[in-house]
């Protein structure tokens, strides 16, 4: 119970402190095409007004609101009316996105906790409960370079999540988190080469894997076809078509901004691959289902240089980097104990 209470506590903490550095790099407001107020109000531009999910449940929490409570709750949190046009339900609206935000960081930790446990079970539960998920909460300012969008806490706790629901086997609760995932970005299908990967780790029949396939790719795009074809009126574009010139000539017009996207993939890279064959098999092929589609993706649509575009890959991605971080701190501390 103590054991429980202090990880909750430490959690709770970390995830806090999350939540300010990722309000203080706010870039929703520095980039007109989606800036808050049209995020909450589903007035940004296509593609960016489909990641409905973190709207919507900002704004009904706020409407079920009394007026009294949310004037009080802005007073609480000393936030400032930081949209003075919009009158006080905006700056509320605010208070109860952050809110959400951090729920969502304390819920990437914990799904980090689960994956470690399992992926590397022996592994000291010190290590495991507060060594990797708060190590892998420190490393995530670095993907708030640029902009950060209301949808992107959602994107890495339900993609964290939904693995970590896949490997204790609760498939329910796997397709719920993938619901809410495509209900929060169209990205969610790349869960479903995830679920092949799992069935055939598994050693799962040919048709129980593709009932459950297709499920999931049904749900992933059905709900993604729901939401195109509500805001099929709003301005812009289905994609954001148009990124792959910008990506191949980064090197050229951002030079600064390509060395330091070469110089992260270079890191993140060498704790990755290093001892690449002895991390766990499924894991492995996980991370690869994930980044490889991902990244084709990006090429096409995205901005590779905004590191925020892989949150569906980071909790593979970080397990993968810690044994090698790990091995690496316990050679570095064996080292200096010689030298001493």
């Amino acid at each position: 119970m103590k054991r429980s209470l202090a990880l909750f506590s430490v959690y709770f903490y970390a995830a806090w402190l999350l939540v300010q550095v990722f309000c203080g790099k706010f870039g929703m407001d520095s980039f007109s095409d989606t800036r808050f107020f049209d995020a909450i109000y589903a007035t940004a531009v296509r593609p960016y007004v489909y990641r409905a999910l973190v709207p919507a449940i900002v704004r009904t929490i706020a409407d079920a609101t009394p007026a009294p409570v949310a004037a009080e709750l802005v007073r609480a949190f000393r936030m400032p009316n930081i949209f003075p046009e919009a009158g006080i339900t905006i700056t509320y609206q605010y208070v109860v996105f952050c809110l959400v935000i951090w729920a969502a960081f304390v819920g990437l930790a914990y799904s980090l906790r689960t994956l470690t446990r399992h992926f590397y079970p022996d592994l000291s539960e010190t290590v495991a409960d507060f060594g990797v998920p708060l190590a892998s909460m420190a490393l995530m300012p670095i993907f708030f370079r640029n902009f950060n969008f209301v949808y992107d806490p959602a994107t890495v706790f339900l993609f964290a999540a939904a693995l970590a629901s896949l490997v204790r086997q609760r498939y329910l609760l796997f397709f719920l988190l993938v619901t809410l995932a495509a209900l929060n970005k169209e990205t969610a299908v790349l869960l479903v080469p995830v679920f092949l990967v799992w069935a055939r780790h598994k050693a799962w029949r040919i048709a129980p894997t593709l009932a459950f396939a297709t499920m999931l790719t049904v749900i992933s795009l059905g709900v993604y076809g729901y939401i195109t074809h509500q805001f099929h009126d709003s301005p812009g574009g289905q994609m954001a078509f148009g990124m792959s010139a910008y990506n191949l000539q980064l090197a050229v017009q951002r030079p600064y901004a390509f060395l330091w996207l070469v110089g992260v993939v270079m890191a993140f890279g060498y704790f990755v691959a290093r001892d690449w064959k002895t991390k766990p098999l499924f894991l492995r092929q996980m991370f690869l289902a994930l980044l490889v589609p991902h990244t084709a993706m990006l090429l096409l649509v995205g901005c590779i240089d905004e590191l925020r575009v892989f949150y569906e890959v980071f909790a593979p991605l970080v397990l993968l980097m810690a044994p090698s971080a790990i091995s690496a701190l316990g050679a570095a501390f064996s080292d200096r104990d010689k030298t001493q």
